[in-house]
């Protein structure tokens, strides 16, 4: 037999022995995926904000460790409430916080809304907010580690569902929804002769909401949003390419048939998309749906419920290194109002509770992640609101068992294709555990060479690379990893078109 043709021995006369096996590898591997997340407790709450009637938090950190806690605190007067922004700074991962400073004294009759907050390269930060009543004005300043810059008006009209980010070249972006419609402005900071660009639909005629954005390694924009009626939204993709400045992809995620009720989108370092989408008609009765597709793909994979019902439309969500996905969102069943945290991959899914309290609700948080060489932290900054109010502060550092010196394969292995079955695209996985010459290849069931996937040298560790079946027929496949000139393993796979 040549190069060219795998040798594929199909034994039935095992079934049971072949079932057996079957079983004790699915159970190692929902082992392995919740053994190599090993994660210590979420830290104690830690209050961050005296005892008052408090708002919208935000939270970020510089490259030295310093976190910057951001909420709104509100005074009621009989013509209303009005509102200022309020910040503290923590130099020991959120034990301790410095003495809460008022960088807006001069607000006393109009409410604040909205904080958001990011970390340039300078290690500047940043933040925008919304300040008002029917005609909110959205505001920027910066913190330069000394002094707070006075307020910029970047636009005079908004509504709600503001959005933040910066790319990796301090491009700094924001995005705001008004009458059911996304307008959106940058400012390059590198850019002395800029500033905030003019505020533009995302769409000249259509009217699209953007509810989360990622930004990938060129610094184009992946967001998730919904479209059309009101009463039946949709989950809609859109695509911003940095270099032409403009959105140029407009397109359904999947033919859900319910409402939309809120999205998340995060991008993974091996530079696949993954969207988390409520369907459903109330943020207690949904269904939560996990997609996923590499950014060159067309298709989307086949939607995966994670058999979690309890989403908030302002979810937050990150993929680590090993593609497992960390959802963060707010549980109103029941009124039980606990800030909860899902994560897995596939169909495997675990949710922990961070914090809870009944005699308290939790209107308002946000989530920043710290990636390290072997694991990750998340911070978390939440409003806790009833008789009165406070900002709470949690953290968490999860192991996400990157190989280093210390944990490099002992051995070479070939993971299972996800997702499996598969529409289009699905990515397989790998680690080896020496530099080394690696061939991926695909075959059919007659054992015919269909596609070379790798075939380069590597260096140790895990690899991943995403394999599209655009131009094949609907089937089963088999992937086979060679290292060094022998043939480790060979796996199979199930394309649906």
């Amino acid at each position: 037999m040549n190069s060219t043709i795998l040798n594929i021995n199909l034994t039935y006369n095992k079934e049971p022995e072949m079932k057996n096996k079957i079983l004790t590898l699915a159970f190692l591997i929902f082992s392995l995926l919740f053994s190599a997340h090993a994660q210590t407790g979420w830290s104690d709450p830690v209050t961050v904000s005296g005892l008052y009637w408090c708002g919208e938090s935000a939270i970020t950190y510089d490259s030295n460790g310093v976190l910057y806690a951001f909420w709104k605190k509100s005074i009621d007067l009989e013509i209303g409430y009005y509102g200022t922004v309020y910040f503290s700074k923590s130099f020991n991962g959120g034990l301790n916080w410095s003495s809460p400073v008022n960088i807006t004294p001069d607000y006393n009759e109009v409410p604040v809304w909205e904080i958001r907050a990011v970390t340039d390269s300078n290690n500047n930060i940043h933040i925008i907010y919304a300040k008002g009543l029917e005609n909110k004005v959205l505001i920027y300043k910066k913190y330069d580690g000394i002094s707070w810059t006075d307020d910029n008006v970047i636009n005079i009209s908004l509504a709600n569902n503001m959005r933040f980010g910066i790319d990796n070249s301090d491009r700094l972006f924001a995005a705001w929804t008004l009458s059911s419609t996304t307008y959106y402005t940058y400012y390059d900071l590198n850019n002395d002769s800029l500033f905030w660009s003019d505020p533009k639909k995302i769409h000249p005629s259509e009217d699209y909401i953007l509810e989360g954005f990622a930004l990938d390694k060129e610094s184009n924009l992946h967001a998730v949003g919904a479209y059309g009626e009101v009463d039946s939204y949709r989950p809609y993709y859109y695509f911003y390419n940095k270099i032409i400045e403009q959105w140029t992809i407009f397109e359904e995620i999947a033919d859900y048939q319910e409402k939309t009720l809120g999205c998340a989108i995060a991008l993974s370092q091996f530079d696949s998309l993954y969207t988390n989408t409520a369907v459903g008609y109330s943020m207690i009765e949904n269904n939560d749906f996990q997609n996923n597709k590499y950014i060159q793909d067309s298709t989307w994979s086949i939607p995966v419920n994670i058999n979690s019902k309890n989403n908030w439309w302002n979810r937050k969500m990150f993929v680590d290194s090993k593609n497992i996905i960390h959802i963060f969102e707010v549980n109103d069943e029941n009124d039980i109002h606990s800030l909860n945290h899902t994560y897995g991959k596939g169909t495997s899914w675990q949710t922990e509770t961070i914090h809870t309290d009944p005699d308290y609700y939790i209107p308002w948080f946000d989530v920043k992640r710290k990636v390290f060489n072997d694991y990750d932290e998340y911070y978390v900054l939440y409003g806790k609101s009833g008789a009165y109010s406070r900002i709470n502060f949690q953290t968490k550092r999860i192991s996400t068992g990157i190989e280093n010196s210390e944990n490099i394969p002992e051995s070479t292995i070939l993971y299972q294709n996800y997702p499996n079955p598969f529409n289009n695209s699905t990515e397989i996985s790998y680690s080896i555990n020496k530099s080394s010459i690696v061939k991926v290849s695909i075959f059919n069931t007659k054992g015919e060479f269909v596609q070379s996937l790798v075939n380069k040298k590597q260096n140790k560790g895990q690899h991943s690379i995403v394999f599209n079946a655009d131009n094949l027929n609907s089937g089963i496949y088999y992937y086979q990893l060679e290292v060094d000139g022998v043939v480790k393993e060979t796996k199979k796979m199930l394309f649906l078109k």
